[in-house]
């Protein structure tokens, strides 16, 4: 439910305890908006945000992809800004509570519901204007675009879970294949990755808003090629080709690359150990479950299978043994083809309900 927060916030100061991020910021330097409030996702249960006196519940995973990435930059000089715009209050999970003022024209700066002071420009942003795009995510809100949809259900589930948001249109778009950034992210916060490791690609950024996620899950997507040129295989090809060590956060993913990332997560978090039978077996078995042609020819040369046919196989075979993929209702699997937002979320609903 909605909630207007911005006037209690007096009450409730006399209750909670207030926090702000120290006060140690290198004048001309930069931020994200997240080191200025000093809460990361992880430790925030709630985020309110108030514009025009109205106050929304958004999204708190929509706010971080947007507050990770909103870079800040302080003020030499910081100048009176005027009270309009847009006040952002985190609730922590332990009861603390973290504030953030950005003016209409980009300035920001600290406050509390006892503040006396005019807000300066301690900061400012370029970009004033995207958190406000977050009150279309409410977490009230629903998809506007699932109400006949043979996942609605599902994508409900997983949205009340926390782990999807919308557009600022209000839309989920189910039928839209799900691109590598956004199954990053989906993937992160389905399974609670927290691990981060060094990231090394060539076309993402620090900035960009899905580079957590990344931090975090790049590890279990892959971006090798398959051996015939469709194309959905046509960009991976290119960049092996040009030597580039790029991950393709725009880029479509494709059906056999989800496979693989949701075999290794299931297998690190169950603690499962695969023993493969041979290659041939694993022919035999794929060839017999599924319909595609692409498992007809193992493509081998001077003796030798490609790691990438062999991964092919390999990961076909488990994500149907371990009951992560079942291929259509025509009998393919399509390791080819990409996947939409609402076929993933179903995996991850079937891989989930298998594991408890």
């Amino acid at each position: 439910m909605k909630k207007i927060i911005f006037s209690l916030l007096c009450i409730m100061m006399l209750c909670t305890s207030v926090t702000f991020a120290a006060e140690t910021e290198t004048v001309g330097g930069t931020i994200t908006l997240t080191q200025f409030l000093g809460a990361s996702r992880e430790d925030v249960k709630s985020v309110a945000i108030t514009i025009n006196a109205k106050t929304d519940y958004v999204d708190k995973n929509a706010f971080y992809d947007i507050s990770d990435s909103l870079m800040l930059t302080s003020a030499f000089e910081p100048e009176l800004i005027t009270l309009e715009g847009t006040y952002i209050t985190v609730e922590k999970t332990d009861g603390s509570i973290s504030y953030a003022f950005i003016g209409q024209s980009g300035g920001v700066d600290r406050y509390s519901a006892l503040m006396s002071r005019m807000p300066y420009a301690l900061y400012t942003t370029e970009n004033p204007s995207a958190v406000m795009s977050l009150i279309n995510s409410s977490n009230d809100t629903d998809f506007n675009d699932i109400k006949n949809h043979w996942a609605k259900d599902t994508i409900e589930k997983w949205k009340d879970k926390g782990v999807i948001s919308g557009y600022p249109d209000g839309t989920f778009k189910p039928d839209n294949p799900i691109t590598r950034a956004e199954l990053a992210k989906i993937l992160t916060l389905a399974f609670y990755l927290q691990e981060r490791s060094p990231l090394g690609y060539e076309d993402v950024k620090s900035e960009n808003w899905y580079y957590s996620y990344l931090e975090r899950c790049a590890k279990y997507i892959p971006v090798y090629p398959l051996p015939v040129s469709y194309e959905t295989n046509t960009p991976y090809q290119e960049v092996t080709e040009k030597g580039l060590n790029y991950y393709l956060p725009e880029t479509p993913a494709m059906r056999i690359h989800v496979a693989e990332a949701l075999v290794e997560i299931k297998k690190d978090k169950e603690q499962i150990n695969t023993e493969l039978p041979s290659i041939q077996d694993i022919q035999a078995n794929v060839t017999a479950a599924f319909k595609d042609d692409d498992y007809e020819n193992l493509y081998a040369m001077h003796g030798t299978i490609p790691e990438n046919v062999t991964r092919m196989f390999e990961y076909t075979y488990l994500a149907n043994k371990l009951g992560i993929m079942q291929g259509d209702t025509d009998g393919y699997f399509r390791p080819y083809d990409s996947v939409t937002r609402a076929e993933l979320i179903t995996m991850l609903d079937r891989m989930t309900s298998t594991a408890d």
